[in-house]
């Protein structure tokens, strides 16, 4: 079990009785942690922090690195996905940053700015992405308005890898929404769990 927290980030292999702190790199506040989907084999761990940007772990030497080159130019990254890797071992991530979502397709070594709205300034605050996505291209954005995000935006999805994103609330009695996960049969049932303010848990299947 992985928690990240202002105060680091943490792992537990006793069932999250007992908690261990990782030598994250320069200790920064960590926001968010994506584990691979296949980690017993690649090992692969991405980290979001608060001035620090995304952080990759490296199996092989143990430690940390900052994979922000190639076009990640905003440093307060928050929420951040993986997908499974690819037939060609690729695996993407994507990570919510100010006005939209940073995509990488080679580990970070990459990365493309996906806007959410040109006309408006949005944040992505959570993030879900299909577990058959290498096939189906579909990930889902929690966001709200920027720079202060007090104003929630409800979901944006996309269903093409990132390139355009559009609105997906039909049927929520807010936009405000606490946390979103795709069900792990996404795949045949299309069924999106989503937290919605303070109206409980609300059950979504989209289409």
């Amino acid at each position: 079990i992985f928690l990240s927290t202002f105060e680091g980030l943490y792992y537990s292999d006793t069932e999250g009785q007992n908690w261990v702190q990782l030598d994250v790199f320069n200790q920064e506040i960590t926001r968010g942690i994506a584990v691979s989907p296949d980690f017993a084999q690649d090992r692969t761990l991405f980290a979001t922090t608060y001035g620090g940007g995304v952080l990759k772990f490296n199996d092989s030497t143990d430690s940390w690195e900052a994979v922000n080159r190639g076009g990640l130019m905003i440093l307060h990254a928050d929420p951040i996905v993986i997908s499974s890797p690819a037939l060609d071992g690729g695996q993407t991530v994507m990570t919510g940053v100010f006005f939209g979502v940073g995509i990488t397709i080679d580990s970070g070594l990459s990365w493309k700015y996906s806007y959410l709205d040109n006309s408006v300034q949005l944040y992505a605050r959570r993030l879900a992405i299909s577990p058959d996505y290498n096939n189906d291209g579909t990930a889902f954005a929690v966001t709200c308005i920027s720079p202060l995000c007090v104003i929630p935006n409800g979901i944006f999805k996309t269903s093409d890898g990132g390139i355009t994103w559009n609105p997906s609330n039909n049927g929520l009695l807010s936009l405000k929404i606490n946390y979103i996960t795709t069900s792990p049969g996404y795949k045949n049932d299309k069924t999106v769990l989503v937290a919605v303010g303070n109206d409980g848990v609300y059950n979504g299947i989209y289409k």
